[in-house]
C-alpha cells in the first residue's frame, strides 16, 4: 500500500482524492502500456543490480492512463476518477470520493458526519525525492473546492493505508525510501524525471 500511496503521490500512487471531473483526456491503452514498461524496466534493473545510473521520463498522460487502466484493482472501493498534474517540485493530485463507502469504518469523522454521497477533493503537495528518500509536504486540501485541514486527508488515507505492515496506517509526511533503487525525482511541468541507481548498497 505505501508503494502505491507513493506512486500515486510521488510516481504517481493514492494521495488522491481529487476535483469533480479530471482535467484530462480520456485515458489511453498505449500510453498506460508505455509507463508499464518503463516500471518493469526499473524493476528488472533493481532485480538484476544496478551497475549505473539509468533516466527515465514519465509525463502526466502515461501516469494517468497507468492508474485508470492498471492500478484499477489495486485502488480501494469508494475512491474513482484518479489523476495527477504535474508542476516543479508540486504534484496535484484528484479524484472522487464516495462517503457512504468509508461509514462504516470511519464513524465520527467529519468526513462521514457532516457530508454524504461523492465528494471531490484536490491535494497539492511539494514532493522532494533525492538520495533514495522521499518526503511529501502537504500544501491544501480541498473539499469540493474548500480548503479543509489536512488531517481529515491523514484521516482518509490511514484508513486505507492499514496492512500488518502498517497497523496504524501510513503517515502522509514522513520520511520514505523510494522503491527500486530510485535515487531521485524531480518534477518539471507535465513530467516526472526519476534518476534509478547505482546504489551504494542493494541487497
Amino acid at each position: 500500500m505505501r508503494t502505491l500511496t507513493v506512486l500515486s503521490l510521488c510516481l504517481g500512487a493514492t494521495l488522491a482524492a481529487g476535483a469533480a471531473a479530471s482535467p484530462y483526456q480520456s485515458p489511453d491503452p498505449a500510453a498506460a502500456e508505455s509507463l508499464s514498461q518503463k516500471l518493469d524496466a526499473m524493476r528488472e534493473r533493481f532485480r538484476t543490480r544496478l551497475t549505473r545510473e539509468q533516466e527515465y521520463r514519465m509525463n502526466e498522460g502515461e501516469i494517468n492512463s497507468y492508474m485508470a487502466y492498471r492500478l484499477v484493482e489495486q485502488i480501494p472501493k469508494g475512491i474513482e476518477g484518479l489523476w495527477v498534474r504535474l508542476t516543479p517540485d508540486v504534484l496535484s493530485a484528484g479524484g472522487q470520493v464516495d462517503l457512504a463507502a468509508l461509514k462504516e469504518r470511519m464513524a465520527g469523522s467529519p468526513l462521514t458526519m457532516f457530508l454524504s454521497g461523492i465528494v471531490p477533493i484536490e491535494v497539492r503537495a511539494r514532493v522532494v525525492a533525492q538520495n533514495g528518500v522521499g518526503r511529501v509536504e502537504l500544501q491544501n486540501v480541498l473539499l469540493s473546492g474548500i480548503q479543509v485541514p489536512r488531517s481529515l486527508l491523514q484521516q482518509l488515507v490511514t484508513h486505507y493505508s492499514k496492512s500488518a505492515a502498517h497497523p496504524d496506517g501510513v503517515r502522509i509526511e514522513d520520511a520514505f525510501e523510494l522503491p527500486y533503487g530510485i535515487r531521485s525525482a524531480r518534477f518539471l511541468p507535465g513530467e516526472v524525471v526519476v534518476r534509478q541507481g547505482p546504489l551504494e548498497s542493494q541487497p
